[in-house]
């Protein structure tokens, strides 16, 4: 696990092509999810863009290497919620909300990260190296 870069660019587009097929399901749901009109995800110039503003502006963005250096995973967490990040003078509103509904109160931006992003490609014990390795 090692810290995402630029130059990871094009094998994130090669394992996102691997791990979402063109499903208008799926694509609509992860469209949603990154707060994004679908189109962004479906052209890869667009989808290119959006993946190297993740990595530019995320509180950290890291890619996973197996054995042979291919990329089988790409993480980017933040310390806002996509969808608020995308929603203007949103800032921290996720923090009184998560608080009050899960009784919480010392949880907020200074000692959370949210997933922005998560590409793994087959072997769940990835999750488990990012996890271990951001944490």
């Amino acid at each position: 696990v090692r810290r995402a870069d630029p130059d990871d660019i094009d094998t994130l587009n090669a394992l996102y092509d691997r791990i979402y097929p063109e499903d208008a399901v799926v694509l609509e749901s992860l469209a949603y999810f990154h707060a994004v009109d679908r189109g962004v995800l479906n052209k890869a110039e667009q989808r290119t863009k959006f993946l190297l503003s993740l990595i530019e502006t995320s509180f950290i963005a890291v890619t996973v290497e197996d054995e042979e250096s291919h990329v089988v995973g790409f993480a980017v967490l933040d310390d806002t919620p996509l969808q608020l990040s995308a929603t203007e003078d949103a800032g921290t509103d996720w923090e009184s909300w998560f608080q009050d509904t899960f009784e919480l109160p010392g949880i907020d931006s200074s000692n959370s990260l949210w997933f922005s992003t998560c590409l793994i490609d087959g072997d769940p014990s990835i999750m488990g190296e990012i996890l271990r390795t951001i944490f």
